[in-house]
């Protein structure tokens, strides 16, 4: 671990959680990526480790599904990486009228965009508060 930490970025082989997850690691913080593209979370991952000497874990999830939350948790402890920054950035959206729209697909969205955010918060959150750090 760096004497900053390590920060969990959700969304991170693209767009905005490519962009923090960089951020991050610029400023001397390890990080853990995750995204459903592996290869590009294994090139960000390696890049960001040679260009600022920190530890990056690639973490291939979809973050759609039920499980995922605890998935993503049990791999954070395999690794024995404690996370003391949480970024919840991974999110969908669909277009249309709702009664219009695959119910499937709007299930999923509440699924990656309210569930899985609300089961890390409060799984790493807990962590965080008995340790009295992280945000």
């Amino acid at each position: 671990m760096t004497v900053d930490g390590t920060a969990l970025v959700t969304g991170a082989s693209a767009g905005i959680g490519r962009a923090l997850a960089a951020e991050f690691a610029a400023n001397g913080h390890d990080v853990v990526l995750v995204a459903r593209r592996e290869t590009e979370l294994l090139a960000l991952a390696n890049r960001l480790e040679d260009d600022h000497g920190i530890r990056a874990y690639a973490i291939d999830a979809d973050l759609a599904s039920i499980d995922a939350a605890a998935k993503l948790y049990e791999a954070t402890a395999e690794r024995d990486v404690q996370v003391d920054v949480l970024v919840n950035n991974v999110g969908i959206g669909t277009q249309g009228a709702f009664v219009e729209n695959d119910l499937g697909r709007e299930l999923d969205q509440l699924q990656l965009n309210v569930v899985t955010p609300t089961q890390l918060t409060h799984r790493y959150g807990r962590e965080m508060t008995a340790r009295g750090r992280g945000g």
